[in-house]
């Protein structure tokens, strides 16, 4: 069964049943306790493990339900007490029998022998026996394997005077009990969200069951948590000035740059950085404050690091959550004295150049540094104030991203918390790379081009937005009669490929079963604006003295003039302005000499012959969508009556670039190497962390703009001062109603 499916079974159970298990747990517990001895050995073991299976099992499932139910709390910043004291009281518990089962395995561990370890699936119990002299500067180490991932867990306990006190105040052998959890159990407090890191803990008993309190250690105890999590690597570069004075080139001192970088932390967390210079055998120098401190950069209060080009920074835990900067300085080795010599702001010059580095003069030395950064805390769970806590624990200096090394001065549970800074885009400071351009040209142009292609879209999109308005009101035909009692609206539509339209003049007459209208002259009507166009949708209004009836043709032919006459029709829609009535009248050929005919007449497709036309259906709906819809595309092919500009659109493909770039920054250096993360597809190779942050830019990027170009569309028109009002109607999608809106017309 998988975790997923326990996790579902688990949830299904009713709180009595759950009651009922962990009561017969109890019995169990007190059982085995009783009759377990050291005589029976093998069978003790087993016992002992199928106990440890059964709440372990128990023990996953109530802290699956505990992390959901804090994370809806998080979420909706509402605390369901009820549920959250059902998973504290269920997990202390278990805990509690966990306990009692591991304190009677004991009774089968001999002295000074190798520890029992029992393994389950989400946890490691070891225990074992050992006089107080063996306890002293013992390495207590727990390891537990799977398919993915090896997690560890280890202490190291001190070996000093005050120590040894403590345990030679004992009477008899010590009983050690260690665990190694993958999951934080302690999930009913706010800060369980901290943890991100298995969990170990370390309880040392009396020979008669009593925990020892282990408290205020002179010499700390070192605790080892493996860690899982990935890094980020971001390249930066510092500038440094030269000078040539006295025939010898120098650095100013007072123009020198720094790194400075900002990160948010919370209580109790130290700062990491693996900093490593790719070009010349420096020293680096680090300083670390708090937002607001404005005490001056003295580096000689910093941190200075002596392993040449490769070197990693922890600073100590901070004491309050806020921003916090960190500096960073490079100090130049020079080969005439083989010490590090820091920058003195009192001397302005410091010699380089020697070591066989080339300097040219009025040239500008770059170092270019590769930066890896996150966020640690060892933290420990507070019994009394049933919270995780970090006070008298420190993060060591032997920190890894693999390995977290904590120093503390008791004994509990541990864990630790590790979070990847991401990369700080700054605007303001960022902006002045733009003044080194010649020294990293390629992303500044391609800023540059990005913006003088936009620009130079603008001015065109305009030019074809005022286009558009001219075309998109309805040309009413020059021989319309306002007397006529009997008025249609007519659309023409024509294909949406190139040679599609047609140069020559275009003209109609309509049929009804109560007679035909006069023949009208489409082109002739169309005064400063084409017609007929490849895409286009050409409206018409024409009058008749008389009744047509039901509609049943149109004849529709072209004198076959200019160069281009041959005419790709495809549908035409007339509706009776008194009655409200469509008809359409669907074609889908050439008209032409070429093609057979100048002149077509197209009957009426009646409502239950629409089935026969779903293919020319489903493509002119598809390219309607795609001529409108795409955000990019729709650039160059919008339909004219769309009141979503070009400009409107070519704006919504700079922001969706650039918010594409900008995601590219954020994940910029993330590690996606990993052998164990790679699948290969014949000479293709995917890594699941490429497609998780493809996913990520995209949740980050998408949704903002797919909320601007929903404002767009949403945007109504702004109102302009009427020379005349009439109404324009406009067919939907669906052709089968049309849509009466109040526009400006002109009289054609």
């Amino acid at each position: 069964m998988s975790e997923c499916d326990d996790m579902e079974f688990y949830q299904e159970l009713s709180k009595m049943i759950q009651d009922t298990a962990l009561d017969m747990y109890s019995s169990l517990t007190g059982v085995l306790s009783d009759q377990i001895n050291s005589t029976a050995t093998n069978k003790g073991k087993e016992s002992v493990g199928l106990l440890l299976d059964g709440l372990s099992f128990m023990l996953d499932a109530n802290t699956n339900k505990g992390t959901e139910e804090m994370e809806i709390t998080t979420n909706h910043t509402h605390v369901n007490t009820t549920k959250v004291s059902k998973v504290k009281k269920s997990g202390k518990k278990i805990l509690t029998l966990v306990d009692s089962i591991a304190d009677a395995a004991l009774a089968i561990a001999q002295p000074a022998a190798e520890p029992i370890v029992f393994v389950t699936s989400n946890m490691n119990i070891a225990v074992m026996k050992k006089s107080p002299a063996n306890t002293l500067g013992q390495n207590l180490a727990n390891s537990r394997s799977s398919s993915r991932k090896k997690t560890t867990g280890q202490f190291l306990l001190p070996s000093d005077s005050h120590f040894s006190g403590v345990l030679n105040s004992l009477q008899g052998d010590i009983s050690l009990q260690m665990m190694l959890m993958d999951k934080n159990p302690y999930v009913w407090d706010q800060s369980s969200h901290d943890v991100t890191t298995p969990v170990v803990s370390l309880k040392m008993k009396t020979s008669d069951k009593k925990v020892v309190t282990v408290t205020d250690l002179q010499e700390p105890i070192e605790i080892q948590i493996s860690n899982q999590a990935v890094t980020e690597t971001t390249l930066f570069t510092l500038e440094i000035p030269l000078k040539f004075v006295n025939n010898t080139f120098r650095v100013d001192a007072i123009k020198i740059s720094m790194l400075r970088m900002s990160t948010n932390l919370k209580e109790g967390h130290s700062i990491v950085m693996s900093v490593r210079s790719q070009q010349l055998d420096f020293q680096f120098q680090i300083l670390h404050k708090p937002q607001g401190d404005q005490t001056k950069l003295n580096f000689t209060s910093g941190t200075l690091l002596n392993e040449g080009n490769n070197f990693t920074f922890i600073s100590t835990s901070v004491s309050s959550d806020g921003l916090y900067y960190t500096y960073i300085s490079p100090v130049l080795h020079s080969s005439s004295d083989v010490s590090f010599t820091k920058y003195d702001l009192t001397n302005n010059y410091i010699t380089i150049c020697e070591s066989g580095i080339e300097c040219e003069e009025n040239t500008k030395l770059h170092v270019n540094l590769t930066v890896e950064s996150y966020s640690v805390a060892c933290l420990y769970w507070n019994e009394e104030k049933e919270a995780w806590k970090n006070d008298g624990c420190q993060v060591s200096k032997q920190t890894t991203r693999e390995v977290i090394d904590c120093r503390c001065t008791h004994l509990t549970s541990f864990s630790g918390s590790f979070l990847v800074l991401p990369n700080f885009v700054d605007p303001f400071a960022d902006a002045a790379l733009f003044l080194s351009f010649f020294d990293n040209p390629i992303v500044v142009f391609t800023v540059i081009v990005v913006w003088f292609l936009f620009l130079s879209g603008v001015f065109w999109a305009r030019k074809a937005d005022k286009r558009d308005e001219a075309q998109a009101g309805i040309v009413i035909l020059s021989d319309a009669n306002p007397n006529h009692s009997y008025q249609y609206l007519m659309c023409v539509v024509t294909g949406w490929w190139a040679g599609a339209e047609t140069t020559a003049k275009v003209s109609c007459y309509v049929s009804g079963d109560k007679g035909h209208s006069t023949k009208h002259c489409l082109s002739d009507s169309v005064v400063g604006k084409g017609c007929f166009k490849a895409g286009w949708e050409d409206w018409f209004m024409f009058t008749s003295s008389h009744h047509l009836g039901d509609l049943d043709s149109i004849t529709i032919w072209h004198d076959n003039s200019g160069t281009s006459p041959s005419w790709f029709l495809t549908r035409v829609l007339v509706q009776d302005l008194r009655t409200n009535k469509v008809y359409s009248f669907i074609f889908g050929e050439w008209v032409g000499v070429e093609r057979g005919s100048v002149k077509v007449t197209i009957p009426c497709v009646k409502p239950e012959d629409f089935n026969t036309y779903k293919n020319q259906e489903f493509l002119l709906k598809s390219s309607r969508d795609i001529r409108d819809g795409h955000l990019w595309l729709s650039i160059l092919s919008k339909p004219c009556q769309s009141h979503f500009t070009r400009v409107q659109r070519l704006s919504c493909c700079l922001s969706l670039l650039l918010c594409a770039m900008l995601t590219s920054i954020m994940f910029h250096g993330v590690p996606t190497d990993d052998p164990d993360d790679q699948v290969q597809v014949t000479s293709i190779t995917l890594s699941l962390a490429d497609i998780v942050i493809g996913i990520e830019c995209g949740l980050i990027m998408f949704p903002i703009n797919l909320i601007i170009v929903k404002l767009f569309l949403r945007t109504s028109l702004k109102p302009k001062k009427q020379r005349s009002s009439r109404r324009k109607y406009q067919f939907n999608d669906s052709f089968q109603k049309i849509d009466i809106v109040e526009k400006s017309i002109k009289r054609g």
